[in-house]
């Protein structure tokens, strides 16, 4: 599994040689085996972003006001007339 970002091939690189280095929010990444590190840790940083993207989750009621606010104008909106 190659990483995803920059930030994350050097996280499993300082994980695979200087775990006791790692920050905080890293820690989980020694639980992971050697092989999966080293995979992270020799992918290329050619292309990488920097950071990778948030994944953003939207729950169903967050679809609904998306869909409502796609029709409003002036905050009243044209499929029901409302506010």
């Amino acid at each position: 599994m190659p990483a995803k970002s920059k930030a994350q091939r050097q996280a499993a690189a300082i994980a695979e040689h200087n775990p006791e280095q790692l920050y905080a929010r890293n820690k989980g990444m020694v639980s992971m085996s050697q092989e999966e590190l080293h995979k992270l840790a020799s992918t290329s940083e050619k292309g990488l972003p920097q950071k990778a993207k948030k994944r953003v989750r939207h729950s169903p009621e967050m679809s609904e006001i998306n869909r409502h606010s796609q029709h409003t104008v002036d905050g009243k909106c044209m499929e029901h007339g409302t506010y």
